[in-house]
């Protein structure tokens, strides 16, 4: 186990692309209704290339807010369908219309029930940090994972939004922790690896597209490669 990891003891995590990711069903359907008859199989397939391009948008403006990285995902999934101009346009105003964005975030990976229930059992308080629109403690219920969690701190919410280090500095107080002994698992190296080093957390950056290449942070590219860094420890 790498020494900056023997005194962990606080997991904080993001949602999106981390515990949860986008369910393109609802992308589908809605396209449909527009006359954009769109298989299913090829939003799936176009998903992960929307998910590099908006990493990549991350990596070249820092700056960037939330909703922004969510216009590059959205457009890119749907020009790699063959929906273009002002149709991309319409899509994306009747999705917004139809679904809150928090809504769309649906679909759980296998194995993340497995693995938040099994570091619970090792003793660690677990936590979630989320730039979203309000409706992260929903989502989590909807998709049965809020029982895990001590502290849910939506950036909506609380008026402040990664990579600020007050949003992940919440999160600890909530939860009487401190950040000297925490770590916070996300997929943005710009948002959540930088933020969570500012407030005082050691970074675990989750790439399972591996495009992250060299980095400064512990890189894992599955969920479960958790268990493997942190073994059991005493809860305190």
């Amino acid at each position: 186990m790498p020494a900056s990891l023997q005194t962990v003891r606080t997991i904080l995590f993001d949602v999106g692309n981390t515990l949860t990711y986008v369910d393109t069903e609802p992308i589908g359907r809605v396209a449909r209704e527009l006359g954009l008859p769109v298989p299913a199989e090829e939003l799936r397939r176009a998903e992960p290339i929307a998910r590099a391009a908006m990493y990549g948008h991350a990596d070249g403006d820092p700056t960037a807010r939330d909703v922004d990285r969510w216009g590059i995902f959205l457009t890119t999934l749907l020009e790699h369908v063959g929906i273009d101009g002002e149709r991309i346009a319409t899509t994306r105003a009747r999705l917004s219309e139809q679904f809150p964005v928090s809504d769309l975030w649906r679909r759980v990976e296998p194995g993340t029930h497995e693995v938040l229930a099994t570091l619970r059992e090792r003793g660690y308080p677990l936590g979630v940090v989320s730039n979203s629109d309000g409706g992260v403690s929903e989502l989590l219920e909807v998709v049965r994972l809020s029982g895990y969690f001590d502290a849910v701190v939506d950036s909506h919410r609380v008026g402040v939004e990664k990579p600020e280090p007050r949003i992940f500095q919440i999160a600890l107080e909530e939860m009487g922790r401190d950040a000297a002994h925490g770590v916070y698992v996300g997929d943005f190296y710009a948002v959540d690896v930088v933020g969570a080093r500012n407030a005082g957390l050691e970074p675990i950056l989750l790439d399972p597209l591996e495009l992250a290449g060299s980095v400064d942070c512990h890189v894992i590219r599955r969920l479960d490669e958790l268990l493997t860094l942190l073994p059991p420890r005493a809860a305190s």
